[in-house]
């Protein structure tokens, strides 16, 4: 992955936050000294100090949080509150002219929640839960300002109207300047540099071809939006496949894409003032959903949402078994539950990221508080509003007829995703036609629900890691001209990777009905068709060698093999782990034989890395073969120790030799 420029240092106010002092205080100090403009695109800061604003009535025009990240925008909201219980009738009505958006409607204004990020409530001093009050990479419209005056009638004070009167004077004088972008050197700029239209659709294809495997019954798409609203479907199949001919309406898994529909879920709750980022997810829940805490600090929405809730990938009674199609089927909202309730948070809630799927219980609360199924809210509130009718998790006959059948990375069947606890991160299925009407929408001005919750979404929320963000399940990386946001989801059998570039509304969706590095080689194909200074991806020799393997045997294995090594290294991923990968492969289809001829001629080709004889040895142990285990692992070992510089992986080829002998050791006879 390349390295990109580093942001601006978080700072952080926690430690200058007085007793007395509020957010507000704190983000109209920090305006005065913040970097030049946000990363979505570049505007002066509202010099706020200049005003006398009482302190009761600047809280109550601040949302309690700002966020925290690269460079960020600490500017002053919109004045409102959303009142909790808004109706779908009165929401449907912002967003058009201000006196039928606003003035009859005392505090349920959608679009207002959407600039002050529905966050209400009395300030926290925890730095570690601050947001924008921005909408994601969409401008504040200068028809808002005029707007800002009907938001809050109850504020009718000359204080409130003139606080709010130099808002919208604010606003009005800068959203000409609000298109420019932020300009940032960096590393990245020159793989950006050369931004354009996406290529045509047969060099598209040929790419798709590269890297997904040559067996029989793989099928993909790719979904292309560009930033003229047009969109394109693009599909693959490799020859022999007996599934229907791929389109932009065939149905496939998305897996954890689906925890982007529950953040954007979340995210409509919020601006209907519904819920509150900050709110203890334990509340949403049933009693018998005893929530960890630590340190006396509870999981909030924002923490599970944003992976920072120091829970795990899985729970720990399934992650041996997650591969396993029946247990995961069968693991229940019940076992799930008494999981948590044991489980100890290593770390404070908020404070680090770790990516984990008991995000799915974040659905849960939220069909708990709208008292529907999960399915039902999010139809309501999202897939119905876009017109995506082939996207759920329950199918119709008719997605059935056009769902395709998941394989294995090496093209085996795979089964269907089942799992009722994990259903919110990982239950959806999808079309490329559906997906793009979703980051199209992403894209709208239009505040109408849900789509001013789909930019509320893409609001960097929280740290990642180094030069990487997360809004409501989007992964955000900072870029010369704005954020990419990523999703990327895996099941059983299916890959899906959604990436949008924000700046430029344009968006690439690839969807496969096959796993493993696939997954990465579709990111990588996204990355390069929206920013093409960045490598194609790559195909993978193990797929390629497996594939002439079943047509031809273990010669042309090796033939096919040479041939790639022969080739253009730009095409394809040609190394002593791919041999490996294949021979392991045969390994597990009962063609033992061949997988030691495969991983003996690996050691023969790369004689001076330790990875081949160490592989070697793996397969002799899983054969019983252990005296040749030994003399494998020890040239592993020789091999590591005369590597300049050391071997990273030493220790570990080791330790596989000492555990070799000692297994050798048992089974001699005294």
């Amino acid at each position: 992955m390349p390295r990109f420029r580093s942001p601006r240092p978080l700072s952080e106010p926690s430690k200058r936050l007085s007793e007395r002092e509020s957010i507000t205080e704190l983000a109209l100090r920090d305006a005065q000294h913040a970097a030049p403009g946000p990363i979505f695109g570049r505007s002066p800061l509202l010099k706020t100090h200049s005003l006398r604003i009482p302190r009761r009535t600047r809280q109550r025009l601040t949302s309690h949080d700002f966020i925290e990240s690269a460079p960020a925008q600490r500017s002053l909201p919109c004045p409102s509150r959303i009142r909790r219980g808004t109706s779908d009738k009165d929401l449907a009505s912002c967003g058009q002219s201000s006196r039928s958006g606003f003035s009859n409607q005392r505090d349920d204004d959608y679009s207002a929640g959407l600039i002050t990020s529905g966050l209400n409530r009395q300030p926290t001093r925890d730095s570690s839960r601050r947001h924008s009050a921005q909408a994601a990479g969409c401008r504040f419209p200068a028809e808002s300002a005029a707007k800002l005056l009907y938001m809050h009638p109850t504020m009718t004070s000359r204080v409130h109207r003139a606080v709010l009167l130099a808002g919208a004077l604010f606003v009005l004088a800068t959203s000409a300047q609000q298109s420019q972008q932020l300009s940032v050197t960096g590393p990245i700029s020159s793989a950006e540099s050369s931004l354009r239209s996406f290529p045509a659709d047969a060099e598209v294809r040929a790419m798709l071809k590269n890297f997904i495997p040559d067996l029989p019954g793989i099928v993909a798409v790719v979904g292309l939006l560009d930033s003229d609203g047009n969109t394109r479907v693009i599909a693959h199949r490799q020859p022999g496949a007996n599934d229907p001919v791929p389109d932009g309406d065939t149905v496939f898994e998305i897996g954890s894409v689906t925890k982007v529909f529950t953040g954007v879920l979340l995210g409509d709750m919020v601006l209907r003032g519904q819920l509150q980022l900050d709110e203890p997810l334990g509340r949403l829940l049933p009693r018998e959903a005893h929530f960890p805490s630590r340190n006396g600090k509870q999981i909030t929405l924002l923490d599970i949402v944003t992976h920072t809730s120091g829970l795990p990938r899985m729970p720990d009674d399934l992650s041996q078994h997650e591969d396993d199609a029946a247990i995961t089927a069968n693991y229940s909202l019940r076992q799930l539950y008494e999981f948590l309730s044991r489980y100890e948070l290593p770390r404070d809630p908020g404070e680090s990221y770790e990516y984990s799927n008991i995000l799915g219980v974040l659905g849960e609360g939220l069909a708990r508080t709208a008292g529907k199924p999960y399915e039902t809210l999010l139809r309501e509130r999202v897939l119905a509003p876009l017109g995506m009718m082939d996207t759920a998790i329950a199918l119709t006959p008719e997605m059935k007829r056009r769902r395709v059948a998941g394989h294995d990375e090496y093209g085996e069947p795979a089964p269907y995703w089942l799992g009722p606890a994990f259903v919110p991160a990982g239950g959806l299925n999808s079309t490329a036609n559906d997906l793009l009407r979703f980051v199209r929408a992403s894209f709208s001005q239009d505040n109408a629900p849900p789509r001013a919750a789909l930019r509320f979404a893409l609001l960097p929320q929280r740290r990642m890691v180094e030069n990487y963000y997360v809004g409501l399940a989007w992964g955000l990386l900072p870029m010369t001209r704005g954020y990419s946001a990523l999703t990327i989801g895996g099941t059983f059998g299916f890959f899906a990777v959604v990436r949008l570039d924000i700046p430029t509304h344009r968006a690439v969706i690839v969807l496969g009905n096959c796993r493993g590095e696939i997954d990465s080689a579709a990111n990588q194909l996204a990355l390069h068709l929206l920013y093409p200074g960045f490598d194609r991806p790559k195909g993978y020799a193990r797929y390629a060698v497996v594939a002439a393997y079943r047509n031809g045997g273990l010669s042309a294995a090796k033939n096919r093999y040479r041939t790639l090594q022969a080739s253009d290294g730009d095409r394809w991923i040609v190394s002593s782990a791919e041999l490996y990968s294949a021979g392991f492969w045969m390994l597990n289809h009962n063609g033992s034989d061949d997988a030691l001829a495969i991983l003996q001629w690996n050691c023969d080709l790369y004689p001076n890395l330790p990875d081949p004889y160490d592989g070697l040895g793996n397969a002799y142990i899983r054969l019983g073969q252990f005296e040749k285990a030994v003399a494998s692992y020890r040239k592993a070992v020789t091999a590591a120790e005369a590597e300049h510089g050391g071997n990273p992986n030493l220790h570990t080829y080791r330790e596989h030799l000492e555990r070799a002998i000692q297994r050798m050791q048992r089974r001699s006879p005294q």
